[in-house]
């Protein structure tokens, strides 16, 4: 049995979910004053609710890639992949809203606007260079 496209995806989607983890990470301000008590209160909240919500999200990812591996090279393999893949950028969607709701909270306007980016391109990624997109066909004419 033929496992690499498992593996790669797999990769590829571990590497997607902790880059946009790296991305949307509380980065400090230069300058900015220390956050008050209020502040380490809500990130503090934070980082447990996204702790929480990442282990879930990461167990239901690896039961069903541990399922796609036991199953040999086919559409229902194709198919658990996917679903993993979808799990994920749902879970990126729901995590950065999270932040964000947080970041709102937390009163720390810079963050918040910065993982509203992240989000908007999630939701609307851009679309390359190039690209076109496809007209729908002109309705018969009437006879």
């Amino acid at each position: 049995m033929n496992t690499r496209p498992v593996k790669l995806a797999a990769a590829a989607l571990a590497a997607a979910w902790w880059t946009v983890v790296a991305m949307t990470g509380a980065a400090a301000v230069p300058g900015a004053a220390p956050p008050s008590s209020g502040v380490r209160a809500v990130r503090a909240e934070e980082r447990e609710a996204l702790k929480g919500f990442d282990a879930d999200n990461v167990a239901v990812v690896r039961a069903i890639v541990r399922r796609a591996r036991s199953l040999p090279d086919g559409p229902e393999r194709l198919a658990l992949m996917q679903r993993a893949a979808e799990i994920k950028r749902e879970a990126e969607v729901t995590r950065l809203r999270l932040q964000l709701d947080f970041a709102r909270r937390g009163g720390d306007p810079v963050r918040a606007a910065e993982i509203e980016l992240v989000l908007e391109q999630r939701l609307h990624p851009p679309r390359p260079a190039g690209e076109t997109v496809a007209k729908p066909a002109k309705a018969a004419a009437a006879h």
